[in-house]
């Protein structure tokens, strides 16, 4: 079996959309808040999809995860489907490929950091001793101590809790790391150590990693970067040589498009660099 670098390097795509579409009736009124998004994810990639307030990016990580089903249009995930499955398919579904990371953090304040970790592994494995093995290495990974580990989740920091929930999102391996806002109820420095730690998952090969943010700053530690706006996807921008001129990038589309300007075409300050207009 190929490693996740050379199946990168093969231009596998683990995930993709045609003309999804997902529309809400609220009041009697439709709102459609995807139209006809055409997505491709690469395996091993760490790609960002970011927008305003309301511009239907959870929405669309929902869908993309299975968690919710799209008005019109398909998902495919590998070889699968996933958008014809139904809800006890999608639960299996999630439950062997996916992991996730939301901002607001649920973890049983009842159980100890260590046994809500080791409760979701054992949801899939009956190994325990593996199951402990690789919860001992994850959270030696994300820098959370054995003492913070024997501790409830209401005496450690958001930060903490933050990487505990990162790392019971990973104890099964997912093939795919959904997260949505997970910096949005962190200080700053809490936020930057847990992106710190997303990009080393990716970077290892323990994840493909999607996210959602309204963020520069944080859309700057992906690789690439999707432009959604008014539930169209607009652009794409790739990473260059630095994450500071990276952030420049998005930052300078942002406020092109927060002008009310239609054209993502913007100078391409950084060789090698690719811009992808839809």
């Amino acid at each position: 079996m190929n490693t996740w670098k050379e199946q990168m390097e093969a231009g596998e795509v683990l995930l993709k959309t045609e003309n999804l579409s997902r529309s809400f009736s609220t009041g009697g009124t439709m709102q459609h808040v995807l139209k006809n998004i055409d997505l491709k994810l690469y395996r091993g990639e760490f790609t960002v999809i970011m927008g305003a307030s309301g511009a239907g990016k959870s929405t669309l990580l929902y869908a993309l995860s299975g968690m919710d089903t799209p008005t019109l249009g398909t998902i495919t995930f590998g070889e699968q489907v996933i958008s014809k499955l139904d809800q006890d398919e999608l639960a299996v579904f999630r439950r062997g490929h996916c992991g996730f990371v939301f901002q607001q953090i649920y973890l049983i304040d009842g159980m100890s950091v260590m046994d809500n970790v080791m409760s979701a592994g054992l949801l899939v494995s009956k190994d325990k001793k593996a199951v402990l093995t690789k919860a001992k290495e994850l959270f030696a990974a994300v820098d959370i101590s054995e003492e913070t580990q024997k501790k409830f989740p209401s005496q450690i920091s958001g930060g903490e809790a933050q990487r505990a929930g990162m790392v019971r999102a990973l104890i099964n391996s997912p093939e795919i790391l959904f997260a949505d806002e997970p910096t949005g109820a962190l200080d700053s420095r809490s936020g930057r150590e847990l992106l710190e730690c997303l990009r080393e998952v990716n970077e290892k090969g323990m994840a493909t990693i999607v996210m959602v943010t309204h963020d520069a700053f944080t859309a700057s530690y992906a690789k690439d970067v999707w432009l959604l706006s008014d539930g169209h996807m607009k652009c794409r921008l790739s990473k260059g040589r630095s994450q500071k001129e990276f952030y420049d990038r998005i930052a300078d589309l942002q406020a092109s498009l927060a002008g009310g300007s239609e054209d993502c075409r913007i100078e391409n300050r950084m060789a090698g660099d690719e811009n992808e207009t839809l």
